[in-house]
């Protein structure tokens, strides 16, 4: 094995700093490929003869580190490196060389470096928030992943319950809302965002294969995560979403707009606000668009294909967008897909209180429609379901090799939707 990788000390002449030193890379050549390995290792200008090879120290220093490389290969299984890649090669170096007991990672860093920039500006927005409190909780910036403990998280967990949220707004200034409300809710949502800052580094940190594990504990396991006091709310029944295609009340503009944008998002299999401000024009009769929130994790880029139900057509046609620019003109409507999810939050809850069900938000849509696929009225089996809702999902090869039958995804909506009596919408 050690014979088949090659090893070479050398520096990129491009790159020399400020003070005419260089930094030393080792390039790492496998099956004709090669990358570089950054080191500590400081080449003066003296250590660099006129055609940019390495000589003197900084050579036998780097011929040194290859030497500690070649050991670190001989304690890999012949087997493994065989199916591994000059990446995978790269990779198991750089843990090999973190040691046992050495192995240091800032939660909080790797969190802002590798987690966040991944993620949608809504969900980025919702990790920072659990991260914040973290912070304020510890009451510093910097924990190293390995002292985290299980300790440490439930006694978080207790700290956000009881920790009065502070609400700022203009009709209500600054005020403490009742941590009582919240009991149980913000804590599990903060620790399951948490849970997946520290898998992600487990993840990328550990490899079991080659006896690499940099993150040997897991603090989560055996915290119940599960969110009890609100997520029974989210899902509304058939009965709620039928008072809202019959409701033909005098109310606002605003009321009307957020009953017509839930009922089009329900009835488009849960196409979220952010899709939905910036999905284009559907093409004969199809809206073509890549989910928001998934696209980055999924290999077929989230796609997802809607059919327009002619029964939902009548409120689809309602907010066409006059230039055709989009499929909708909520971005003449609104200034941005934030002001108008803060409008639609407030008329729903506004409408909820009205109707005398339990506040709701735009995401009930969704819910409510995987609820009712997967109940005895449709028998929408789950995996049709998640493949519906656009779910990151567990089968993420198929997702590139398989080839959609976008008429069993249809098929499923009509479904749901013959659920329901949309006569009062084609009025």
């Amino acid at each position: 094995m050690a014979t088949s990788i090659t090893f070479k000390p050398l520096i990129a002449r491009r790159q020399q700093r400020d003070d005419g030193t260089y930094n030393v890379k080792i390039r790492v050549t496998y099956k004709r490929r090669s990358r570089f390995l950054a080191t500590t290792i400081t080449a003066p200008a003296k250590d660099v003869d006129k055609s940019g090879n390495l000589r003197g120290e900084s050579l036998n220093r780097g011929y040194k580190l290859i030497t500690k490389f070649q050991g670190y290969l001989n304690d890999l299984d012949f087997y493994l490196a065989e199916n591994m890649d000059v990446d995978d090669v790269v990779k198991y170096l750089r843990r090999k060389g973190a040691g046992p007991g050495k192995f240091k990672l800032d939660f909080f860093t790797f969190a802002d470096k590798e987690v966040l920039p991944s993620k949608t500006r809504g969900t980025a927005e919702a990790y920072r928030t659990a991260l914040n409190s973290f912070k304020r909780y510890l009451n510093g910036t910097s924990l190293d992943i390995n002292d985290i403990t299980k300790t440490m998280l439930m006694d978080f967990a207790r700290h956000v319950d009881n920790e009065p949220k502070i609400v700022v707004g203009k009709h209500v200034g600054v005020k403490e809302s009742s941590a009582a409300k919240r009991k149980g809710y913000s804590s599990a949502v903060y620790l399951g965002k948490l849970r997946l800052i520290f898998k992600a580094a487990a993840d990328r940190f550990n490899d079991e294969d080659s006896g690499i594990i940099n993150i040997p504990r897991n603090p989560f396991s055996g915290i119940d995560m599960s969110v009890k006091s609100e997520i029974a709310h989210i899902a509304q029944s058939p009965e709620v979403i039928q008072r809202l295609i019959n409701f033909n009340e005098p109310c606002r503009r605003n009321t009307r707009f957020a009953i017509d944008v839930f009922l089009i998002s329900f009835a488009l299999m849960g196409m979220n606000t952010k899709d939905m401000f910036e999905a284009k024009p559907a093409k004969k009769g199809i809206i073509i668009y890549n989910r928001s929130k998934t696209k980055a994790r999924r290999q077929d880029k989230a796609e997802h294909r809607v059919k327009i139900d002619p029964r939902i057509k009548p409120l689809i046609d309602k907010y066409k967008d006059p230039k055709g620019e989009r499929l909708f003109n909520f971005y003449i409507l609104h200034s941005d897909e934030r002001r108008m999810s803060s409008n639609l939050r407030f008329a729903l809850r506004t409408l909820a209180k009205h109707m005398g069900v339990e506040p709701f938000t735009m995401y009930a849509a969704r819910h409510s429609w995987a609820t009712i696929a997967r109940s005895s009225r449709c028998g929408i089996d789950k995996a049709t379901v998640d493949d519906c809702l656009v779910h990151v999902g567990d089968h993420r090869l198929a997702d590139v090799y398989a080839e959609k039958d976008w008429q069993v995804f249809w098929d499923a909506n009509k479904k749901v939707l013959d659920v329901f009596d949309w006569s009062a919408i084609q009025k």
